[in-house]
């Protein structure tokens, strides 16, 4: 089973640097209301994570059960298997 995971990095924008001082500035510049709004941020750039056999296990076992009812109900064969194997316990569990 191949777990691939999208992640974005948010871009953070850095203080200026006041040349005269050597000190950072967050003010904006008197001018600052006669600016045009700014552009629209350039599109993020993406990340896919590929988790090794052992951090899938280690992951499919810190799952909470509402999560696994959830992944079955999402055609995942793995949840559905061990939905239905817990259902039996209980089946067995409650006969008893």
């Amino acid at each position: 089973m191949n777990i691939s995971t999208s992640v974005t990095t948010p871009t953070v924008a850095q203080p200026a640097m006041d040349s005269s001082s050597g000190t950072t500035s967050t003010a904006k510049p008197e001018s600052a209301p006669d600016r045009a709004p700014a552009a629209p941020a350039a599109p993020q750039a993406s990340t896919t994570v590929t988790l090794s056999p052992s951090a899938q296990a280690a992951q499919e076992a810190s799952e909470t059960p509402q999560e696994t009812a959830r992944e079955a109900r999402g055609n995942d064969q793995q949840a559905r298997r061990l939905v239905a194997k817990q259902a039996e316990l209980a089946k067995m569990y409650a006969a008893n």
